[in-house]
Parts: C-alpha cells; structure tokens; sequence
C-alpha cells in the first residue's frame, strides 16, 4: 500500500469514528430531549428545546463560567405556587483541543413575595484562598463542617448583608447542603433563588424527586426570612443522592457503571 492509500483509509477511518461520536452524542440529546419534552407535559409545563437568551442569569455566578452559554430542555410551570424554571445549562471551557462541553441540570425559583440579599453558596475551589487575597471576602458561618465543605459569598460587602446572609443559611439548610453532593451550588438575589450541582445532570427518569428535593431547599431558604408557601401539597423530601445524575463523563478518563449503580463514577 502506497502513501497516499495509507493517508486515505487514515482520513476515511478518523472521519468514520468522528461521525460515530457525533451520532451517539447526538441521539442520547435527542433522546434525554423527548423524555424531558414528555415530564413537561406531564405536568402541564411549557417546554423550549434550546435557546441561547441567557441574560436574565447575568446577574448570578452560574453565567460567569465559560462561555457560550446555551438553555436547552427548558420547562417552566408553578409548584406550589412558586415559579420554577427547569433546564439544562451548557457552556464551553478552555479553548482549542482543550476545550469541552460542560452540562448542569438548574432548578430556578422565582415568587414576588421573596426579597432575598444577594449571594452563593459554592463548594470550597482551590484558587479561593488566593481570590481572598485580592478582595474577594467570603462570609465564615458558625458551622466548622460546612465551612470546610463550602465557601458562602455576598453579592455585595457589608456588616449588615454578612448577618441577613448567616440568618437565611440555618442550620437546615446547612445540613441538607451537606448531605447532598459536595459539588452543590445555590445562589439568591431578589425574588430569585438557583439550585444545581456543577457538571451534573439530573436524569430523567429522577427528574420528579429531584424537583422536589429542590423545592424542599428553597421553602427553607423561603422560612428563614419569614415567607412560606403553606400549599395543601407542598413537598417534604429528606435529602440524598437519588435524585441526581452522576457527574456528566467531562475528561475522557471517565466511566460509569449503570443507571442503577447511584454512585458509580469512577476514574
């Protein structure tokens, strides 16, 4: 076989396998898309397949990593009176060969009757020491665990947003932080409160106990500043892993064991 046949079948058999790749990518998509598509009807939510009109986050940590931030599976409906849109959160990190796709399953609360002080609450990152050197202050709560597991920012510096910050995160929701994944964020401003876990899907098939779960961590969110939806429905969930995904496979060093293997990501 000459040079030029060898350079051949090696085109033909990398365009082979990368049009491989894309096909499977494409069909779990589709696939995870229908499912969703058919939880939004099944409780009467509207649903939008994809949509890149992302600046109503701006105003949160969740829009500032990356970039090309893209909303798909979208559902939006009321639980217990409250507002909650659903979604599927994709953006883009690192640039060149390096860069991936990194996906997250957001739950966002919205109610007029909640005027919450800005800030996040996000798992304890490597840099944030040297962040805090250059200005960037957490608030240290009264709870030596979470504060080992979490690091909790104001929107805004000040005594006074330091303490409607340590009173809205009780022991309640500190603890059920706890006993979800290390990798949990949950974020407030306004009338708005975000929940998700950084690069993890919720699946499908968990979608209802995960909505609840969350709705259960925002009515505690909600108490503590004095505001409380008393729904004949309202849901009262403990805590755990069920209703998530394990991490989305992100460095290919990743694999996973079945769906009913809960914690079975492994390196």
């Amino acid at each position: 076989m000459n040079e030029f046949s060898l350079i051949l079948l090696s085109t033909i058999v990398i365009l082979g396998v990368w049009l491989l790749v894309y096909y499977i990518q494409w069909r779990k998509d589709n696939d995870r898309r229908e499912a969703m598509e058919k939880v939004a009807r099944d409780r009467m939510f509207t649903f939008t397949e994809k949509t890149t009109q992302t600046g109503r986050l701006q105003d949160f940590y969740l829009q500032s990593r990356g970039r090309r931030h893209t909303i798909r599976n979208q559902m939006q409906g009321q639980v217990d009176g409250v507002a909650l849109t659903l979604f599927d959160y994709r953006f883009t990190v690192g640039s060149g060969k390096s860069s991936k796709k990194l996906n997250q399953t957001v739950f966002e609360f919205e109610t007029p009757n909640l005027d919450l002080v800005g800030f996040t609450i996000r798992p304890n990152q490597f840099f944030d020491g040297l962040a805090e050197r250059f200005g960037k202050k957490s608030i240290e709560m009264h709870d030596e665990t979470f504060n080992k597991r979490f690091n909790v920012y104001p929107r805004e510096n000040g005594e006074a947003n330091e303490e409607a910050i340590r009173a809205l995160i009780t022991a309640d929701v500190r603890h059920a932080m706890l006993r979800q994944s290390h990798q949990m964020v949950v974020e407030g401003y306004g009338n708005r409160l975000l929940i998700w876990r950084q690069n993890e899907r919720v699946k499908v098939e968990q979608m209802e106990r995960a909505i609840g779960e969350a709705k259960s961590l925002f009515d505690m969110i909600a108490d503590s500043v004095g505001w409380s939806w008393k729904g004949e429905n309202r849901d009262q969930l403990s805590f755990g892993d069920a209703g998530w995904s394990q991490r989305e496979k992100q460095p290919e060093d990743l694999s996973f064991g079945s769906d009913d293997d809960w914690g079975g990501w492994k390196k």
